[in-house]
Formats: structure tokens, sequence, C-alpha cells
């Protein structure tokens, strides 16, 4: 697993890095929503605005603490490691960690 050092670091340099790599092709190992309430798989990096509402467990049981991580975040912004599949309640991205991205090695924004 990856972490950062601080989960209120600016994430904008991270989801600057992330949206270069989606767009560049990484959409293939990920996907994306123009709607809330989407599922997000487990294992994966997931950027959004989450606008004060909750992630939910795809299979009802309660979320528990190191389901879904908050990576980087400045206000509702951020960018969540996501270890459970959970249903979204905003539009975002996400990409799949697997062997297509490790974070600390293919994104600049990664680390300052």
């Amino acid at each position: 697993m990856w972490s950062s050092t601080s989960y209120v670091d600016d994430p904008g340099p991270l989801m600057k890095a992330l949206n270069t790599w989606f767009d560049s092709g990484g959409w293939r190992c990920g996907g994306q929503s123009f709607v809330g309430d989407w599922i997000v798989p487990a294992g994966t990096i997931l950027w959004t605005d989450v606008l004060n509402r909750h992630f939910v467990p795809t299979d009802g049981k309660d979320l528990k603490s190191g389901d879904v991580i908050r990576l980087r975040c400045q206000g509702n912004w951020c960018v969540f490691a996501v270890y459970r599949e959970v249903i979204c309640p905003t539009p975002g991205r996400y990409a799949t960690l697997e062997r297509w991205l490790n974070p600390a090695k293919d994104l600049a924004g990664w680390r300052r």
C-alpha cells in the first residue's frame, strides 16, 4: 500500500498527474463517471470531489477503517485508495492499481 506523509497535502499535483495519465490512455485501466452513485472496484486510486457525501459498500455492510483511505485532500477534493468495492456518491475517475499503476513510481505528483 502506498501512503502519503499527510493526507492534507495539496492534492492538485497528484490529480494533475493522474488526469494526464488517464487522458493519455490510462482510462483503459480505470473508469470515470459523469454522475454520482457509481461503483468503484476494490484495488483502485480514486480522485473526486465528494461534496461532504459518503461512500457506501456494495455489499451493504458497514464501511471499515482502511476500506477507503484519504491520500491527499483539500476540502472535499480528494485522492483516495479504495480497498473495498464501494458506491461513490459523486462523479470522478479511478485507476486500477494492480500491475498497471504504481503511484510512487509512475506519477510525478505523488511526492512533493
